[in-house]
């Protein structure tokens, strides 16, 4: 009777003991499955190369449409453009140097021209001053002066006098602060001075005598 129970009792399987079980496991744990895609540096080295590209591509698009340079350079239209923005592309700045053709010297007058020149030869040097001035050569009363200014008609007072003095001390022991111009006589040590009368109310008779002085030079 028992052993008819034995017989018919399924078979027990030894969990603990599956020997010929346990290593297909491992070999299924020992395979880890393979990375698919690209490496990172292979990434790196396509985005390098796409950059380079892109610039390569903008370099050859600028020089065909804007040149060389930071602007368009449009001389020769006819208009002399001084004023530019600073952006890539913008016109180039047009001058009388830089485009001649588009930028002509304007012929400014030259309120100077019909005045009248003074010249002395004895000291090399020269100036012009406006018809309404009369030069006076008698200097009497004035032992440093070479010329004497004064208006027409001839008024009471001189309305300046160029003198020469040895050194400026000797100026300066004469009249008190600086003269309206002064200037060394040329391989000598002499000065040149000359005075107005200033009118700090007259604006037009003080830049009128600025006008004179500018015009002082030696003659060559």
């Amino acid at each position: 009777m028992n052993q008819d129970n034995q017989q018919n009792q399924p078979e027990k399987i030894n969990l603990l003991h599956q020997d010929d079980i346990q290593p297909d496991i491992q070999k299924d744990l020992s395979e880890k499955p393979k990375k698919t895609g690209l490496s990172k540096w292979v990434i790196i080295l396509i985005i390098i190369l796409g950059v380079a590209a892109i610039g390569i591509a903008g370099y050859f698009v600028y020089n065909h449409y804007f040149g060389s340079g930071i602007c368009i350079n449009q001389c020769g239209d006819g208009k002399c453009g001084e004023i530019v923005c600073l952006s890539i592309g913008c016109p180039c700045a047009e001058t009388i140097d830089s485009c001649p053709e588009d930028c002509k010297k304007e012929e400014i007058a030259d309120p100077t021209a019909d005045w009248q020149m003074y010249r002395n030869e004895e000291y090399g040097f020269e100036l012009k001053y406006p018809e309404k001035y009369s030069v006076e050569q008698d200097t009497y009363g004035w032992p440093n002066s070479v010329v004497l200014f004064i208006q027409r008609p001839l008024g009471q007072s001189y309305d300046a006098q160029i003198e020469i003095w040895d050194n400026y001390e000797s100026y300066q022991n004469k009249y008190s602060g600086d003269p309206s111009f002064i200037i060394v006589l040329e391989n000598t040590d002499k000065y040149i001075t000359i005075n107005y009368n200033d009118q700090p109310a007259n604006q037009e008779y003080t830049q009128e005598w600025q006008k004179i002085l500018s015009t002082f030079k030696f003659i060559e």
